[in-house]
Parts: C-alpha cells; structure tokens; sequence
C-alpha cells in the first residue's frame, strides 16, 4: 500500500507474513534449484573466492509465477462504527506469532492489535511528545518474544512495546536522524538498520544524486557501523517553479532488514546484496533484465497513470 493511497483509507486489506521481503529475497532465488543441468529457468548457483554464493536467474524466462487469492487472508476496517475500527493514514502492519496483526493508525497515533478474525483486542500508544506517544508514527517491526519496535519522528527513533500493550522504552539513534530512515528494518538481535540523506541543501540541477548512507545500529542506539553508501535519485526544480521534483524513472536503492538478514541493492545494477547479522556479505543475488532504456512509451503510460489517478 503506497503512502499517498493510505491516507486515505478507511479499511485495510492485507496479506502479511512475517518477514516478508527479506524472506522473499533470500529464499526465492533458491526455488527450483537442483542437480539437473542449467537451464533458462533454473537459477545458476556459484561460489566464489572467497566462499559467497552467488545466484543468477532470468526471471522473465521462468515458468514460475506468483499467484494472489481473490479474497484478502485478512481484513479490518470501517467507514462508520466503533472508533477502534476506524483507521486513517495507516503507516505499518506486521503480524504477531499467535496470528493477531498489529496496525500502526497514524490518524490516531495508536497501535492496534487485532485477531486473526480482525476483531479488535486492544490498543496502544497516541500522539504527542510523552513515553510510547508518537509524532510521526512510520512501521512495526516484530521480534522475538513479539516485542514491538514502532518508528517514529522526528528524530527518528523507536518506541518499543510488549505485545500486551505496555511501553518498555524509547531508542534513540547516535548520531540523530532528523527524517525517517528510508529503508532498513529491525534484527531479531535488536540492531536497526537505517538510510539516511546527509542534512544539507540539495543540488538543484538534476544531475548529482542524492547521497544515502546505510547504517547498523545497536540496541540502544548507538552507531556501529556504515554498511554501504548508495546514490539515490537526482532531483531539481525548474526555473520559476517552486516545487522540488525528482528525475523520473531514476533508479531508487532499497534496503531492507529483518531476523537475521540485510538486504541492499542500489537498484542501479539488476542484484541484491544479502548479509547476515555480523554484517558479513554471504550471497549475491543476481537476474538477466531487458534493456533499461526509457522510451516514450513509458513517458506515456507515466502521464496516463497520472491522469487516472487525478494527478493531471
């Protein structure tokens, strides 16, 4: 679900799975491997010098295809009735290990935590500046225990929660971020790993990407260490505009944490990296892709899209 689409939301429909895009980047690269000799749709595995695995596939060769029910696995939400119920600006999901899901309503600034059946069990949080209130509340990370790590800014950092509804503490990052990480997650370990932009003015001349830096955080909030330094997109405005806006098509780095695994991929090269807690790089995941040039084709379904959407 996009942010713009949940602002205005009144239900939520969703499929959750515990873990879910680390689980999919590091395991799905694997299916259908075996000893039979490479094929178009068979990822080819290899080892390198020094022992990281890598994996090569052509996706768009591949007979296998991912498939959606045609009803939600779980659904909550009203437009008229009980408070508890009504949600806005949603910015999180996650699931608990007994089924129930918990919600991050950023309307309310609470978390609420349903049943599988999506019968509301309790709620949690608030907005404002006190213990376990949220300013901008931003995604749930579950860990083990079903202990609760909530994002919020600004600065960014996390409230933590049991899953009985109590606040336990606030971790605050060393050095602060001042936005939101724009990617990463929580280890089952404790240790955050963010994005951030340097805090300064940006170019304005569509040319120079925007600088992002992936951190490892401990428990507490401390900086461990720089996991990679990545260029985003490349923004600008046009004379006499007032708006910034962004290059269109421009690749967008992603990073994502969870369990025991990192993944990063700079979105400029068709492959993902995946480390493992001690930060260590153990397999590279790599695919074939068609040619990246944009076309005014794309250029034209961009404005139609636009235009649906009430954009334009």
């Amino acid at each position: 679900m996009s942010e713009t689409a949940a602002t205005t939301c009144d239900a939520l429909h969703v499929r959750l799975a515990p873990r879910v895009l680390v689980a999919l980047v590091a395991v799905v690269p694997l299916a259908g491997c075996g000893k039979d000799a490479p094929s178009a749709t068979v990822p080819v595995v290899a080892i390198d010098s020094a022992g990281i695995q890598i994996v090569t596939n052509d996706p768009l060769a591949a007979e296998r295809q991912c498939t959606l029910a045609e009803e939600p696995s779980f659904s909550v939400g009203t437009a008229e009735g009980d408070d508890a119920y009504m949600l806005y600006f949603v910015r999180g999901a996650n699931r608990l290990s007994d089924g129930s899901v918990a919600i991050l309503d950023n309307g309310t600034g609470q978390i609420r935590i349903f049943s599988d059946e999506g019968v509301h069990l309790r709620s949690m949080g608030g907005h404002g500046d006190g213990p376990g209130e949220f300013r901008i509340g931003r995604y749930i990370w579950v860990l083990p225990g079903d202990t609760l790590w909530v994002g919020d800014y600004r600065p960014w950092r996390f409230h933590i929660f049991t899953s009985s509804g109590e606040f336990s503490r606030t971790v605050n990052l060393d050095p602060q971020y001042f936005n939101a990480s724009q990617g990463g997650g929580v280890l089952a370990n404790g240790t955050s790993v963010n994005m951030r932009s340097p805090f300064s003015a940006p170019r304005d001349d569509f040319q120079h990407p925007e600088p992002l830096f992936v951190e490892a955080h401990a428990a507490d909030g401390t900086l461990i260490r720089e996991l990679a330094a990545l260029d985003g997109v490349r923004q600008g405005s046009w004379e006499g505009a007032s708006v910034r806006m962004s290059t269109l098509f421009d690749p967008n780095p992603a990073v994502a944490a969870a369990g025991t695994t990192i993944a990063i991929t700079t979105a400029r090269e068709p492959e993902v990296r995946i480390l493992d807690e001690d930060f260590n790089l153990h397999r590279v995941v790599r695919w074939s892709e068609r040619d990246r040039e944009v076309t005014s084709a794309h250029v034209q379904a961009y404005r139609d899209r636009g235009r649906s959407d009430g954009r334009a």
